[in-house]
């Protein structure tokens, strides 16, 4: 970066206008000399005491050219306050990726710099700021010369250059773009539009961009089956249900309320959504039809009956058994409190586990049982001695009874050192689609609901293995290609 500073002592300015392009001299007068260098011939001047000019050099090589007039004041003084931008223009210097010779002028009257022939370089300074380049679509043309045969049998051109969505004008990186600005940055498609709009002058329709969803989640079908299959040949999973709205085709102008039902391997790290349009317990009985393992889920009573199964044993929550007594305090605060700093004693412990045996699933099981499993055994046994002097239909009296009820599958966490306490891994992972269904309300149908289950499944799956969603998406789409 190269910064020149010039100050005149010449009030009238009035006359002066820019020339032909040049560098004025110091102390020179302003009439008839070029103040502005690259500025359109003819440009009027008003009637300022300080002039400024800078030139940045950036590393694609642009040149740009500041002009700073600063009113009134001494010479000298710096003139950041009341500065008036009359002209900034921009030159190609090819090549250019920094200017020497010249530095930046401080003090009345004097240039610092100029010619560094026969002076001793002592040292540098070296300023860094950050600039901003906009995402921006960019106009791809693949031309394709069309030879006629020699015996007038027909035309020979080259194939077309495949692309995810045959027929479609959309390419990988902006498919890549468009769904991970939804299903991760939370932006519905109208907002997307009105960017492109505003930014680019380009509006495609949003019925377009859903047709590019559909055929983006025809295509990673197959990756998805693969996911499910992969998650289902584990023997530990976690469980978990999300409502989402759904436009109603037999009722105008109603939603239906479907859920997404997500299972989470919380070992190999992977996530799977699974739409169905209820919350029965059809739709998890079919998916988990040949599982077999540790299920871990909350109290929800559609578990219970797929741990009916003897192929699955249940694990319990801690985090809902918990949230029970937390939510009690109001009406019973000394109980409340007193099973709170049961289950504070229980994380503390199972922090110091973790930290003692990281990843160690054989050493974590008997250090739990240990130090954990007493602990919960104590609550269990305080609940004895409580229940009956509370009133069962209080508060506190349901977190006492939902902690009982579930007190089998509380106690089966401490079957396996790779089962968590709780499923809070799991509703971390139904966050985003939590965030997400605030600003698109809705899906548009139960097909619709179903591809945002895959995406979801992909980008949930891409946040735990710590992988970006958009460069993922954006290598793998280049290898698929559909028909539209």
């Amino acid at each position: 970066m190269s910064c020149y500073q010039y100050f005149y002592g010449s009030d009238d300015l009035s006359r002066a206008t820019c020339r032909e392009p040049g560098t004025p001299k110091k102390g020179a007068g302003l009439d008839g000399q070029d103040i502005f260098p690259g500025a359109p011939t003819g440009t009027a001047i008003q009637t300022y005491r300080r002039l400024q000019v800078r030139e940045f050099y950036y590393r694609d090589g642009r040149r740009s050219i500041i002009a700073v007039l600063g009113r009134g004041g001494r010479r000298g003084r710096s003139a950041s306050t009341g500065d008036h931008y009359l002209y900034q223009g921009q030159e190609k210097a090819p090549g250019a990726q920094r200017a020497t010779g010249t530095s930046a002028g401080q003090g009345g009257g004097h240039r610092t710099g100029g010619d560094t022939t026969g002076l001793k370089k002592i040292g540098e300074e070296i300023s860094e700021t950050l600039e901003y380049t906009p995402v921006s679509p960019v106009k791809r043309r693949t031309i394709r010369p069309k030879y006629a045969k020699a015996d007038g049998d027909g035309v020979l051109i080259a194939p077309p250059p495949t692309r995810p969505i045959d027929k479609a004008i959309v390419e990988a990186c902006l498919l890549a773009h468009i769904l991970t600005a939804k299903y991760i940055d939370h932006l519905p498609f109208y907002r997307q539009i009105r960017m492109f709009k505003r930014d680019f002058g380009w509006e495609p329709a949003q019925s377009t961009m859903g047709d590019w969803m559909a055929g983006c989640c025809q295509l990673l079908e197959p990756l998805y089956n693969a996911l499910k299959q992969k998650i289902l040949a584990s023997d530990y999973i976690q469980a978990d249900e999300s409502p989402i709205k759904v436009l109603d085709s037999d009722k105008k102008g109603s939603t239906h309320q479907g859920y997404q039902w997500v299972y989470h391997d919380p070992v190999q790290k992977l996530v799977l959504f699974n739409y169905r349009k209820g919350r029965g317990r059809n739709g998890p009985k079919e998916l988990l039809a040949v599982y077999h393992g540790y299920l871990q889920c909350d109290g929800y009573t559609v578990y219970d009956k797929i741990g009916a199964d003897p192929k699955i044993t249940l694990a319990g929550c801690l985090v809902h058994a918990r949230r029970k007594f937390h939510d009690a305090q109001d009406s019973d605060k000394k109980r409340a409190q007193t099973a709170l700093a049961l289950f504070r004693k229980i994380y503390l412990e199972e922090r110091d586990v973790k930290e003692e045996a990281p990843d160690d699933f054989g050493k974590i099981k008997p250090l739990r049982d240990e130090k954990i499993r007493p602990l919960l055994a104590q609550i269990k046994k305080w609940i004895g001695t409580e229940q009956f002097k509370v009133l069962p239909k209080s508060l506190i009296g349901k977190a006492m009874a939902y902690f009982i009820n579930q007190y089998p599958k509380l106690d089966a966490i401490f079957g396996d050192g790779r089962i968590e306490l709780d499923n809070d891994l799991i509703e971390n992972a139904i966050r985003p689609m939590a965030i997400g269904r605030k600003n698109y309300l809705f899906c548009g149908s139960h097909g619709a609901a179903q591809n945002a289950a895959m995406l979801y499944s992909f980008f949930g799956s891409c946040k735990m293995q710590d992988i970006n969603p958009r460069e993922w998406l954006d290598e793998l789409l280049p290898g698929y290609q559909t028909k539209v």
